[in-house]
């Protein structure tokens, strides 16, 4: 676990998070062979839960006086940092990123063996957001993701300052692969887009990098033609600062 946390944080630090896989990790971190199938073999994403639950428990005893938190949000494998003094409203003439949360795709199948579809399609997400210009992308995961649930979408907007939430479902029946996305005003909890993908399953990961560039690609269009919706930065006075 402690060569995951520095694998992870060491790769953010470089600046090459975003090239971090499930077979990378399972390959470098724990000494798995080429023919490594994370698919078969899933200690990866086993180990992945208990460094975040470590990592949770000790920011909320011995490390609760920390200034700066490393995360690994769900569905990624590079760890993210978060100051805990860092300011939370935009200086006047700085112009705000555009920000989105992305929550961990539900599995709704009747196998809950199929996590590694939810996993994958969530990775691939936040790989290819975070590759838009001007998005900055919150990873989101709380109880709240859990089936049947609906998320706070105050919290979201507050914890992680986004203006917009992108969440979604995912089903399989037989060889047919199901996927719903939504993407969600935080403030007012309207639905802004949400679109079905229905694929066979064949490749897994080539439907999961086709669905989650279909999705990018309708984020990015909001993000360019509703920036005010995405640019969400608490100033302090429960308003959110005017967009420029």
């Amino acid at each position: 676990m402690c060569r995951f946390l520095r694998f992870g944080v060491e790769r953010a630090l470089a600046g090459t998070g975003n090239e971090i896989k499930e077979y990378l990790v399972g390959v470098e971190v724990y000494d798995r062979a080429s023919s490594y199938d994370p698919r078969v073999d899933p200690i990866v994403r086993v180990e992945a839960r208990r460094l975040r639950a470590k990592l949770d428990s000790y920011y909320a005893s011995a490390g609760k006086n920390d200034a700066v938190l490393i995360k690994f949000p769900k569905g990624a494998y590079a760890a993210t940092f978060v100051s805990r003094t860092e300011p939370q409203h935009v200086r006047p003439g700085e112009k705000s990123l555009a920000r989105i949360a992305v929550a961990p795709f539900t599995n709704l199948s009747i196998d809950s063996g199929d996590d590694y579809f939810s996993d994958g399609l969530t990775e691939e997400l936040i790989l290819l957001l975070t590759r838009v210009k001007g998005l900055r992308v919150m990873a989101w995961y709380t109880e709240s993701q859990f089936r049947g649930s609906e998320p706070d979408f105050s919290s979201v907007r507050e914890e992680a300052n986004a203006g917009t939430l992108l969440r979604g479902s995912w089903r399989r029946t037989g060889v047919r692969v199901r996927v719903t996305a939504q993407l969600i005003d935080t403030k007012s909890g309207a639905y802004l887009w949400s679109e079905v993908f229905e694929r066979n399953v064949e490749d897994v990961v080539a439907i999961q990098e086709e669905i989650a560039r279909a999705i990018v690609d309708t984020v990015s269009l909001h993000a360019r033609w509703q920036p005010a919706l995405f640019g969400w930065r608490n100033s302090g006075n429960g308003r959110a600062p005017r967009t420029t």
